[in-house]
């Protein structure tokens, strides 16, 4: 009963950073609190006790934990650098940091803790990753560029190669740059790392 209830808490906080206007700026960021707040509350009283580990490792739980991390890091709401300055340092301010980070922090926690359960992510996480890294806030993008590198050591630990990682994130970069979704300072930081 905890494994579903922890996955319709995930699902319902999924739907909530969409469900209200992007007019709705302060009830938008308290929800935003709230749910980062949650979610660390929950990874280090329940699933770090009952799903992690060799014998308890839950997949499920651990794919939709991270499918709202990055969800929560993506979100259009919580881009500030669209926002006028003064309401950036409001935002900055009132919630004591820029979320992003707070869960960029957990998305990177999180990786580390799941140690040899790595490769049961790849290649399915990698594109995910990829998008969390392009948000433009340099201290995220450093804190979360070094998970793709390590997503291509668990590949080649589990494999013998990182084909699978190679492939996804060849198929993910080849697509932003149609798009042109990266700035300059993206592909410096990427290839420094």
């Amino acid at each position: 009963h905890c494994k579903e209830m922890i996955i319709q808490i995930f699902m319902v906080f999924i739907n909530v950073l969409y469900y209200f206007p992007d007019n709705w700026l302060e009830i938008k960021m308290a929800v935003n609190r709230v749910i980062l707040k949650s979610m660390v509350a929950i990874r280090t009283t329940v699933m770090v006790q009952e799903f992690l580990g060799t014998d308890k490792f839950n997949q499920t739980i651990w794919s939709t934990y991270f499918k709202l991390a990055i969800a929560f890091t993506t979100q259009q709401r919580l881009q500030l650098e669209t926002l006028p300055l003064w309401k950036q340092r409001t935002i900055l301010q009132i919630y004591g940091g820029d979320m992003r980070l707070f869960m960029g922090q957990e998305l990177v926690e999180c990786w580390n803790l799941i140690g040899a359960s790595k490769a049961s992510f790849i290649p399915g996480l990698i594109s995910s990753f990829v998008d969390v890294t392009l948000v433009p806030e340099p201290n995220l993008r450093r804190a979360t560029i070094p998970i793709i590198y390590d997503m291509l050591a668990a590949d080649y630990e589990k494999n013998g190669n990182f084909r699978s990682v190679e492939a996804a994130l060849i198929d993910k970069l080849d697509s932003i740059a149609h798009k042109q979704e990266f700035d300059p300072e993206y592909g410096k930081l990427f290839t420094s790392m």
